[in-house]
């Protein structure tokens, strides 16, 4: 049993900090449904613009506009790639926009498995559920989780501030 906790990352810290992060240069899609189908999203996105594009990606990013946490089964979200730079053309079906530097409350979570993935978000929205608490503050912003598949790392990002930054915004309903 303890073997099968480890693999899921259940006794892996997550610690909140603040820092800079961005700016960050994105390739997307736009997409509304469940969580566990975001990851084969962002992984359709850097296939596609690696081939049509010749692109690398630097990471794979989503972009939640709605907490996983209370709307696991129609999430508003944007799934893609971060990139050095952003082609003057892409397909009809990718957007592209920039999530400007700003300041950032942060949380970093090893990949051990696919199970990481849950257990890190889950771990993320209550640290920063505790800490919205503790501090009395209230970043009303949407929460990016980016996918570091060389470093085996997701990295949370959460702005600081509801406003003074630019990210690409979700159509309305």
């Amino acid at each position: 049993m303890t073997g099968v906790l480890f693999y899921t990352g259940f006794f892996d810290p997550l610690k909140l900090s603040q820092e800079e992060c961005g700016p960050f240069k994105l390739i997307y899609r736009e997409y509304c449904g469940q969580y566990g189908a975001v990851r084969l999203i962002v992984k359709q996105v850097a296939k596609s613009t690696n081939d049509t594009l010749r692109l690398t990606p630097r990471a794979g990013f989503t972009l939640f506009y709605d907490s996983p946490l209370s709307s696991l089964k129609s999430l508003r979200c944007i799934c893609g790639i971060i990139s050095d730079t952003i082609p003057d053309s892409l397909p009809d079906r990718y957007k592209s926009g920039v999530f400007d530097r700003t300041k950032a409350f942060t949380g970093r979570f090893p990949v051990r498995s696919f199970f990481s993935y849950e257990t890190g978000s889950y771990k993320f929205y209550k640290a920063l559920s505790r800490l919205i608490e503790e501090k009395n503050i209230h970043p009303r912003c949407p929460v990016m989780e980016i996918y570091e598949p060389q470093r085996r790392l997701i990295r949370f990002v959460v702005p600081a501030e509801s406003t003074g930054y630019r990210f690409p915004s979700f159509p309305p309903n």
